[in-house]
Formats: structure tokens, C-alpha cells, sequence
């Protein structure tokens, strides 16, 4: 088990640095304001951000919140080391009812495979 502490948006510097201090397994950016859930879109400024995190951090660095489709994961790539899509997968079951597990399996393949 590792300790994960997650940053935001408005994660002022001195905290930052205590969160990667703290952090045993990786730093869990939280890419927007607000409350999480799929979203249509990234934040427009979410690549400029995360490539300041990188430079920053020691930890590794997941990001997540509004994270939904293949589209996305791509536009992630190199930006960093995970993404989270829990509440995607979320959705997914909730519309599946008992025949979710192949539609996860496909949902996983596809954001994987992006």
C-alpha cells in the first residue's frame, strides 16, 4: 500500500512540495475545479499545468477528474505517468445493470489502448 495525496488547481507551492514530500506512491492531480465526473472536455491549460507539476515533482504523477474517453487518455500521453477514469467506469455500470463486466472490459481495452 502507498500513501497518495492528491493537488489542485489552486495547490499553492509551499503545500505542493509537502504533498510530493508526503506522497509514497504518486502525486494525484485533481485537473479541474469542481466535482468530479466525465466531462466533454479537458481544461484548455491542463498540459501547461501538468508540465510545470512534472518539473516539480519527485513523485510520479496521476491525473484524474473529467477524464472519460480514449480521446482524452491520448491527449495525456507523456504528460503524465497515470490517468484515473473512475467515475467513466462508474457511468458504464450504472447504464450496464448486470451485463457490465464486458462492457468494462471493452471500456478498459479502448482507454488503454489509447
Amino acid at each position: 500500500m502507498e500513501t497518495v495525496f492528491l493537488c489542485s488547481p489552486t495547490t499553492s507551492p509551499a503545500r505542493l512540495a509537502r504533498i510530493d514530500a508526503a506522497s509514497s506512491g504518486f502525486v494525484y492531480y485533481v485537473s479541474r475545479e469542481g466535482v468530479t465526473g466525465a466531462q466533454e472536455n479537458l481544461p484548455a491549460s491542463l498540459g501547461e499545468k501538468l508540465a510545470a507539476l512534472r518539473a516539480t515533482l519527485q513523485s510520479p504523477l496521476a491525473v484524474g477528474f473529467g477524464i472519460s474517453t480514449p480521446a482524452h487518455v491520448k491527449a495525456l500521453e507523456g504528460a503524465a505517468d497515470a490517468v484515473v477514469v473512475g467515475s467513466a467506469l462508474v457511468k458504464t455500470i450504472a447504464a450496464h445493470g448486470k451485463e457490465a463486466a464486458s462492457a468494462i472490459a471493452k471500456q478498459v481495452k479502448d482507454l488503454r489502448a489509447a
